[in-house]
């Protein structure tokens, strides 16, 4: 029999079927208290949405290609300056105020932290890309992993000697 839950987030209905509620029971797992939509909007929070544009390293004035927006509140920095020692991440640290509020202080450490201008690791010849992942020779590309002399894609998986795919 199914169950009717209230999302705790924006107040809609949440149907559990029983085959639903039998694998929560099964797994030892709790209801959901909010809704897909609420917990799809929480777990996308912090994914980055764009389109590249060219920029300049903060650290060294380099020139890059990122998807991070032209007015950000923190640094960007090339990735192989953000994983190297050219700078040091123990400067930004700061003591835990109990006084004030958490958000806050989370905000405040947030804009003053570096971010690297693209996500990925394990690439060759990949620096016009974001969110890729042990690839080599690709240009333009996003979110795509294991690809080699890729052009202007788009979430793909293992492809090889490809122009204009998505």
């Amino acid at each position: 029999m199914a169950e009717t839950k209230i999302c705790k987030e924006c107040s809609r209905e949440i149907i559990v079927s029983s085959n639903e509620a039998g694998l929560y029971g099964k797994l030892e797992m709790p209801f959901p208290k909010i809704c897909f939509e609420c917990r799809t909007k929480q777990m996308m929070a912090f994914w980055v949405f764009g389109k590249f544009r060219k920029g300049k390293s903060d650290l060294s004035g380099e020139s890059l290609i990122t998807v991070l927006p032209e007015k950000t509140r923190y640094p960007i920095y090339t990735s192989h300056e953000w994983y190297s020692d050219a700078w040091d991440a123990s400067d930004y640290a700061k003591e835990y105020d109990p006084n004030r509020s958490f958000f806050e202080q989370l905000k405040e450490l947030q804009e003053k932290i570096p971010r690297p201008h693209q996500t990925g690791r394990n690439n060759v010849d990949c620096d016009w890309c974001d969110d890729v992942w042990e690839s080599k020779n690709c240009y333009l590309n996003r979110s795509f992993i294991n690809c080699e002399n890729v052009s202007y894609g788009y979430r793909n998986f293992n492809c090889r000697n490809s122009l204009d795919i998505a």
